[in-house]
């Protein structure tokens, strides 16, 4: 009875392992360079001025 428990325990496990690994983490990422690419553009427009040649 313990040995299906902790079975099923570790196939949870894994599935949040996997929910991490390929959903979480990508849109976390995205949203992170998304908000920096817009930082810069925002700063570039209004404060520090385009980069010029």
């Amino acid at each position: 009875m313990d040995s299906l428990n902790h079975s099923s325990e570790s196939t949870y496990e894994i599935g949040k392992l996997l929910l991490l690994l390929f959903v979480i983490l990508p849109l976390s990422m995205a949203v992170s360079v998304g908000i920096y690419g817009f930082i810069v553009w925002f700063l570039q427009m209004f404060v520090i001025g385009l980069p010029s040649a």
